[in-house]
């Protein structure tokens, strides 16, 4: 190896390592992170699933009507509870991925307040060498989190008996999982670069975590929105990122609940009924009166991916520049 490489890639790793420090240091920092996904998680098993629960099932009454099953029937009501549950797990998942990205920019953005950037670009690191370093340090944070918080979610599915995720559907979350946070880590970053106070950055992460609920579909399926709010949606990467995750998440409960109704009815009957409890919790993504499938889901998350990096490339020289920190300015007009 070139000890030019050599070189940078052991200050790229020092500096890694010391952003990670920093943040897993802070007790309550790390805390407080973590927080944010187990509230909303709680609000939802407390307040919201049986509310989401008493609606879908009314929703199928109707559907089941011709035959000897209806919406009591103990089968139809698990499954319809795996379906719910496996739908908001999967966006509080993805909403995670959003909120602890963001907050962990604390550390970029903290240096760049204190002038903690000048020094480093004063000394012979290269921005590339800088920027990158931020990044992996956010993507290690974000993801060791959001894997904390899909462990707590698959638990909770099997407490409840509605584990019905195969070997081969976690290894799809865990890939699904990487892209989310690398998509998140790109774009929480790009948007951190424009950001030079904390004050700021608390008061953005305040209203970002319960805008960005709706924006991707956390709270409330996107096809619910009005035609107007769908379209807005669409240039969210975020709501991508949850379509799919959903799709991975309850894929092998749609087969199993298929293959259930398929005793009870015809196969073409038994993929209406599918369809429709698909479309009624907005399973499937449409924008602009065009239905995206998953593949195509993951195709734009990609796209978005390759965008905010050549984005956080182009401000590059934002994000690094050199310039006197907030907080030494004022240390140096106090003196």
């Amino acid at each position: 190896m070139n000890q030019t490489i050599k070189n940078e890639l052991i200050i790229f790793l020092t500096l890694t390592k010391r952003h990670l420090l920093l943040f897993f240091k802070n007790k309550m920092r790390v805390f407080y992170t973590l927080l944010v996904p187990i509230i909303i998680l709680g609000v939802y098993v407390f307040f919201l699933r049986d509310l989401e629960l008493s609606n879908i099932l009314g929703s199928i009454d109707e559907l089941l009507k011709d035959s000897e099953l209806n919406a009591n029937d103990p089968s139809v009501v698990k499954y319809i509870e795996t379906v719910i549950d496996s739908w908001m797990l999967s966006g509080i998942i993805s909403l995670s991925t959003l909120t602890v990205s963001l907050q962990t920019n604390n550390i970029f953005v903290e240096d760049k307040e204190n002038g903690t950037n000048r020094d480093f670009i004063s000394s012979p690191i290269k921005k590339s060498t800088l920027i990158s370093s931020y990044f992996l340090s956010n993507f290690i944070v974000t993801f060791t989190i959001c894997f904390l918080v899909l462990l707590i979610s698959l638990l909770y599915l099997l407490i409840n008996g509605e584990f019905f995720i195969n070997f081969g559907d976690f290894c799809l979350i865990f890939l699904t999982l990487i892209e989310a946070v690398m998509l998140s880590s790109l774009s929480m970053i790009f948007i951190c670069i424009f950001i030079k106070k904390e004050a700021t950055l608390s008061s953005l992460i305040a209203i970002f975590a319960t805008a960005a609920g709706f924006l991707i579909g956390a709270y409330v399926p996107v096809s619910f929105l009005p035609n107007v709010a769908q379209n807005v949606c669409a240039f969210f990467p975020g709501t991508y990122s949850t379509g799919i995750l959903r799709n991975v998440f309850s894929n092998t409960t749609f087969a199993h609940f298929e293959a259930y109704l398929s005793n009870h009815f015809n196969s073409n009957d038994a993929l209406m009924i599918i369809a429709n409890i698909k479309n009624s919790i907005g399973y499937n993504i449409r924008f602009f009166d065009i239905y995206i499938e998953v593949n195509f889901q993951s195709i734009i998350a990609i796209i978005f991916i390759v965008i905010f990096a050549i984005l956080n490339i182009i401000f590059s020289n934002k994000m690094t520049s050199i310039q006197l920190g907030i907080k030494e300015i004022k240390k140096k007009n106090q003196g």
